[in-house]
């Protein structure tokens, strides 16, 4: 009955049913055929946005009339277009809408304004239908259909439904939404009660927030049913994390990569060997600091075309982000979509070094979070970098005070990579502060230079 009631009141799209059928027969077809088809949809894209003010101005410094934008590779085309950035969307908003916007079905977003404060943007419904597919056809992937019942840990005010109208599309959808904005021992205790009694299909989830809720569930042998799948978002998911949500849920858990301006950009599939890019709904590059392509295999920054959004294009957009692709190869799975090999963090997540080098967060983590805490000694940290020559480290102690050895252990295994240069400061802190959406940050860089050149990355410990 509540399917039944799912289909007919909540989940009727026709659009959306003919997109993801085609995104499932897409994704067997053949690279050649997929690449083709993106082609065909930037092209499209690049034609439309000639009349879009800010694209148009682009178009004309650069020589590019619209007979090249019909007629010329629009992989060519696109190459030679600025990067846009979320500073430029703010100075250029309304040179960026499309003057049918409104006739499009268009309404405003925001950005979680983690690092600088919201940026606005426009999406359509053409976009929104084409999200929700792919979201489908992620789900699928793990063995979950539309109807299937689906347990949200999410964060975001925003993205938690309110109201008695909502609530009953929820019950109605067999969604369950618990905000994991503040993970107390009572609400930890709370979420996994209703995991045992709901038996979800699929857990969609914060990945810091379900690696904490496991981690306490481990320490504290909490009983827990084991559950179907987890899909995390909202964060980088490492490998310490997954080894303590998969001992805790028992499950298999897929990493899933996103961005609210953006949407679905890569997921894991069965296979569990990189993460399929969404590539008949981004073009996506990896590009180095100079905006020249990177080797597949190497790192750069992620920069997203979205291909369905014709109410606000954004074209060459710096999502933020650092990532690898992946040297291509058909996978197990069948599916035929490049991948992104991983997603490093973010571009502000990173301590920079006084000879140029930018440290990624995941360092931090494998000393604090993995060698220097095997006996569970730090609850949670955060780097804060607010001068070029120090660094702080706040830790909240699993007790009211953290053992000098151990804190000397940290401060000693981080000073010996970074040398003399920098000063490590350790403070003991009561708790750190989620983001407003709900997300936890490592890294706080306050030098964060986005147009700084020509700098390497230390990834991991030597």
């Amino acid at each position: 009955m509540r399917k039944y009631l799912n289909r007919l009141f909540f989940d009727l799209s026709l659009e959306r049913y003919r997109i993801l059928e085609e995104l499932q027969e897409n994704q067997f077809t053949d690279y050649d055929t997929v690449k083709n088809l993106q082609k065909e949809k930037l092209s499209s894209l690049l034609c439309h946005s000639f009349e879009i003010p800010y694209y148009q101005k682009c178009f004309k410094s650069l020589g590019i009339t619209h007979h090249a934008l019909e007629t010329d590779n629009p992989l060519d085309i696109l190459g030679k277009l600025p990067i846009l950035s979320k500073d430029l969307i703010k100075e250029n908003y309304q040179d960026l809408c499309a003057s049918d916007h409104q006739k499009r079905g268009s309404y405003i977003n925001f950005t979680g304004g983690s690092t600088g404060g919201p940026t606005k943007f426009l999406q359509d419904h053409n976009y929104k239908e084409h999200e929700q597919a792919h979201n489908s056809l992620v789900y699928s992937w793990r063995g979950v259909d539309c109807f299937d019942s689906v347990f949200y840990i999410w964060g975001a005010a925003r993205d938690m439904n309110k109201g008695f109208i909502s609530s009953v599309k929820n019950f109605i959808r067999n969604r369950y939404y618990f905000n994991c904005f503040s993970l107390t021992e009572k609400n930890i205790r709370f979420c996994i009660k209703n995991l045992n009694a709901r038996k979800p299909a699929l857990i969609v989830a914060y990945a810091d927030a379900i690696y904490e809720i496991a981690k306490y569930a481990n320490e504290h042998n909490l009983f827990v049913e084991p559950q179907q799948a987890i899909h995390t978002g909202a964060g980088n998911l490492y490998d310490f994390m997954k080894e303590e949500i998969v001992k805790c849920f028992q499950c298999k858990v897929f990493n899933h990569y996103g961005a609210r301006d953006s949407g679905s950009l890569a997921s894991e599939c069965v296979a569990q060997d990189g993460l399929h890019l969404m590539e008949l709904h981004q073009y996506v590059e990896i590009l180095d600091d100079d905006n020249k392509p990177v080797s597949d295999g190497e790192e750069g920054k992620i920069v997203v075309t979205t291909l369905d959004n014709y109410s606000m294009p954004l074209i060459r957009y710096e999502i933020g982000d650092r990532g690898i692709k992946a040297p291509y190869k058909k996978c197990p799975c069948g599916c035929v979509f490049s991948k992104l090999q991983s997603v490093t963090g973010r571009s502000e997540d990173r301590v920079i070094t006084p000879d140029g080098q930018y440290i990624d967060s995941i360092f931090f983590l494998h000393i604090i979070g993995v060698e220097c805490n095997q006996t569970g000694d730090v609850k949670k940290f955060q780097v804060v970098q607010n001068k070029i020559s120090e660094i702080e480290i706040n830790i909240v102690p699993k007790k009211d005070v953290l053992d000098d050895t151990v804190k000397e252990n940290i401060k000693n295994q981080i000073q010996d990579r970074l040398g003399s240069s920098i000063k490590v400061i350790i403070n003991i802190v009561q708790d750190i502060a989620k983001t407003p959406t709900g997300k936890y940050r490592y890294v706080i860089n306050h030098l964060y230079d986005q147009n700084k050149k020509n700098f390497s990355v230390i990834s991991s410990p030597k």
